[in-house]
């Protein structure tokens, strides 16, 4: 159900690899050349690129600028999705998305109704979902938690709610404060419960054997 493999691959090269497989796989079914260069000409044309820019698309071994992924979106009438997600199924639309299990669950396949994600989200960035297992004023105990795992060195933001990763699981706290590289974590409970952590250990950006900022939640799904 994943689709491609890309063991001991950097991120940008799983993505480069990914868009340049599903834009061959489209210009295959319009009947497009077989030769790189031939087809980078044409694609060259229908984007308005430079040549050069399109045989690196084609290549799969450089990542897309947000331009580039914009222009081929417009021109073959998909959705950012198409080109980047990790699945990418026949019959399914291209806002579906695969989310992964924070315990080693099952994957679980979403598509949010319009409306229902609030703020836009990196559309290479992967989806987990946990549990929330504690009472929370933020979060109902109990819901489904959605969040997207957090890129290296990516910035915390004063508001916002976060996946933290301990020896009990998972807990979902929101960023009330971010000062000297230190964020104020409260998780939302009548016991006051809050956390100071290193921002350098958000997303794994340096070995802890404590709590670590693993993720942004976006969504929740509570269950009545």
């Amino acid at each position: 159900m994943l689709g491609l493999s890309h063991v001991g691959m950097k991120t940008s090269e799983k993505y480069a690899q990914r868009a340049a497989q599903r834009l061959n796989a489209l210009l295959d079914q319009q009947g497009a050349a077989v030769t790189l260069l031939e087809r980078s000409n044409v694609l060259a044309a229908a984007l308005n690129l430079p040549a050069t820019q399109t045989r690196q698309m084609l290549g799969g071994l450089v990542s897309w600028t947000w331009a580039q992924l914009d222009k081929t979106c417009t021109v073959f009438g998909k959705e950012p999705g198409y080109f980047l997600d990790q699945t990418s199924l026949p019959g399914i639309p291209a806002d579906t998305k695969v989310a992964q299990s924070a315990d080693g669950g099952e994957l679980i396949v979403v598509r949010p109704p319009l409306g229902f994600i609030k703020r836009p989200q990196d559309p290479r960035a992967e989806w987990c979902y946990g549990t929330q297992h504690r009472s929370s004023a933020f979060i109902p105990q109990g819901s489904l938690v959605l969040y997207t795992a957090l890129g290296m060195g990516e910035h915390l933001h004063a508001g916002l709610l976060y996946a933290i990763e301990g020896p009990d699981g998972l807990d979902f706290m929101r960023c009330t404060a971010v000062h000297e590289a230190v964020a104020r974590l409260d998780a939302g409970s009548a016991d006051g419960m809050s956390r100071m952590l290193p921002v350098s250990i958000a997303s794994g950006d340096i070995d802890s054997i404590g709590p670590r900022i693993v993720g942004k939640v976006f969504a929740s799904i509570t269950a009545h």
